[in-house]
């Protein structure tokens, strides 16, 4: 056998060393990414012993029920329509009245067993019985004659009449195991952690009064997560948490501005992605009108005059909150939107508000500059607030009840903790509480037609916080959904105006400001969030961007206040008018001013730009829907060329060339 030459055996062994090299460098990179991280995340308060995922109260609560459980189908990550989920396709017909849905054939639930059409039904048919479990979906259930099933993964619903929000509930009710769930006593209950069987991409592991552990269910019907594990963690200094690496990412919003520019500069070190957008929250002051004398009007409208909302959006908030809306609708309403400042309509004035409270209601002047009732004792109310509210709201309303003491009433912030807010706010135990109201019609897109939400403020319903009631309001409304329904935009538009006036003139809360949400998420260990329509800690971000074709961190809608105020009705000077006319002839009845007084010196114009939009031919989305299974991604993100690869082929051809270069001076 012939030997090879010494030169020939050095320039084979070069040669391997370099593939050798090249193939380390490039699954260094690949198992890297194939190392799958555990998330930390930041939650304010946690459901410490366990929930309902049908009807939870507390909002963190969703961020831990949303990585465990599946409605039938999910809202897009951009707001815009909805894709799949337990349910593969849906279709409707007779014209709303019967919907159909398509489930899928590969959800489990975490014990194994299939979810099948005999769960959808279970679930529904606990809502239509339990009125504690109706909260937001009280037209639906009205609506819903029956739910049936067709056959193992087919289900139909029937209505009487076509449920106007039928897709915010079918995207919103997650799905339980009847076989877990009819075992229990009182399925309206919170449920420990060893009953909360879901279908969601993670199950529960383990819990303690400060966290609460989901591990990957990696037979989820979408394939197993990007991460391993989420820690759900209870923090209260997010910013700094997250800037020491401490957590990744929370259930979290900041509008101070020293926390504002440490974000940024994380930022800018390549630490965190950053989320700003409007908010689809209106942070108002609510009266409990059952309780006097918040059912009195001239109470309401004095302390609407007593509060300095843009003192208040520029101490906690600087630009970064649109001054409050009066008619209470979100900007994010678009054109249903009648966008009118408290601010044009009861300009901050103390002597005002003092004066109203002395002749409208007939209050005497007392010891310290406070008012006397009938009784010969001072007004007193408590404003209820969250303790280290991360909106500031507890300090907001220790503002506001120094404001409303500077008029003459013995006001007190009720400031409770986070654990307590909700059953004292249920057993409305406040005078009046500054809370966050959500546009319920926002959740499945912006500029739908808030049926739901106007519906809130109707006589008697459950969601009605401040127990306002209006006959002429409950009469506009019922002609508002027959317009929606019939698609009579203009007029059904018309008719949200004059609902909206009606809420201006009769106060039930004094609306204060929409705030900009602001967060980030840490980006060296994980890159796969998907910044939604509202805040980045969603579904999408749990189960990775990459699994729904987008490249992650993914933003959608950032959208600016300037933007929005475009889109909204601005009130025309023939409404202003109205509006002003109302007021100054409720101040002169009562004798508080005389009318060219108040006109001239409380009452400035408005010098908001107006905006004129055209009414849409139908700002509804479809309602019958055929669409790709959702276990298939529609597309696939690129993966680029590795670097590796291409560093290890330049060092094979140097290697190569210097072993061809030292067997030519051998020869």
């Amino acid at each position: 056998m012939k030997r090879i030459s010494k030169p020939l055996a050095s320039i084979i062994l070069l040669v391997m060393m370099a593939l050798s090299m090249a193939s380390i460098l490039y699954y260094i990179p690949l198992a890297k990414a194939q190392t799958r991280p555990t998330l930390v995340i930041g939650l304010p308060d946690l459901p410490a012993n366990g929930f309902n995922p049908l009807n939870y109260k507390m909002v963190y609560t969703q961020v831990i029920a949303d990585a465990m459980f599946e409605p039938l189908v999910r809202i897009r990550w951009d707001g815009n329509g909805y894709i799949p989920n337990l349910a593969a396709s849906w279709e409707t017909k007779d014209n709303g009245k019967v919907w159909i849905f398509h489930l899928i054939h590969n959800a489990t639930w975490h014990d194994g067993k299939p979810v099948t059409a005999d769960d959808v039904v279970y679930t529904y048919q606990l809502i239509k019985k339990y009125q504690a479990l109706q909260g937001g979906r009280e037209d639906f259930v009205k609506k819903l004659v029956a739910v049936k099933k067709l056959d193992e993964y087919t289900v139909e619903f029937d209505f009487s009449s076509p449920p106007v929000n039928a897709m915010v509930v079918f995207s919103g009710v997650y799905i339980v195991p009847k076989h877990i769930w009819e075992t229990l006593s009182d399925p309206t209950a919170p449920l420990p952690w060893s009953k909360l069987i879901g279908c969601g991409p993670f199950m529960y592991k383990s819990s303690s009064p400060t966290s609460v552990i989901l591990v990957a269910y990696d037979k989820h019907f979408r394939g197993a997560p990007e991460p391993k594990e989420l820690q759900f963690v209870k923090v209260s200094q997010f910013v700094a948490k997250l800037a020491a690496g401490e957590i990744d990412a929370g259930y979290f919003v900041t509008y101070k501005a020293s926390d504002v520019k440490e974000l940024a500069e994380l930022a800018k070190e390549g630490k965190v992605v950053l989320y700003k957008t409007l908010g689809s929250s209106t942070h108002m002051l609510i009266f409990n009108m059952e309780k006097p004398p918040m059912n009195f009007l001239a109470f309401r409208m004095a302390v609407a005059f007593a509060i300095n909302v843009t003192k208040i959006i520029e101490k906690y908030y600087g630009n970064l909150a649109l001054p409050g809306n009066q008619a209470l609708l979100n900007p994010k309403g678009y054109n249903w939107t009648l966008y009118i400042p408290k601010e044009k309509i009861y300009p901050c004035n103390k002597t005002l508000a003092r004066e109203i409270l002395i002749k409208a209601l007939g209050l005497k002047p007392g010891p310290n500059g406070l008012l006397l009732g009938p009784d010969g004792k001072p007004i007193h109310v408590k404003i209820l607030a969250k303790q280290h509210d991360v909106f500031c709201r507890d300090l907001i309303a220790k503002d506001i009840a120094a404001d409303l003491r500077s008029i003459g009433i013995d006001a007190e912030a009720y400031i409770v903790p986070a654990s307590q807010f909700g059953s004292v706010y249920n057993a409305r135990q406040w005078d009046m509480v500054i809370v966050g109201w959500f546009l319920p019609d926002l959740k499945e897109r912006y500029g739908k037609p808030p049926v739901v939400t106007f519906g809130e403020f109707t006589t008697g319903s459950d969601a009605n916080v401040p127990k306002f009631s209006n006959a002429t309001y409950d009469k506009l409304y019922q002609e508002f959904k027959t317009a929606v329904e019939n698609k009579e935009w203009n007029k059904a538009y018309k008719l949200a105006w004059e609902m909206q006036m009606i809420l201006v003139e009769q106060i039930p809360a004094v609306s204060l400001y929409h705030p900009y949400v602001v967060t980030a998420a840490r980006i060296d260990k994980y890159k796969d969030w998907v910044f939604g329509i509202n805040l980045m800690l969603n579904y999408y971000s749990y189960v990775g961007a990459s699994k729904f074709g987008l490249k992650g961190p993914a933003k959608f809608h950032e959208l600016s206040g300037q933007y929005l105020l475009s889109k909204v009705h601005m009130p025309t000077p023939e409404e202003m008018k109205i509006l002003k006319d109302w007021v100054i002839n409720h101040l002169v009845s009562w004798g508080v001013l005389p009318k060219a007084t108040f006109t001239t010196t409380s009452m400035p114009t408005t010098t908001t730009p107006q905006h004129t939009t055209t009414s849409p031919s139908s700002p509804t989305t479809t309602t019958t829907t055929t669409t790709p299974s959702p276990t298939t991604p529609t597309t696939t993100p690129s993966q680029g060329v590795n670097p590796a690869l291409i560093a290890g082929i330049i060092i094979v051809i140097i290697i190569i060339i210097a072993a061809v270069a030292i067997y030519a001076k051998k020869k």
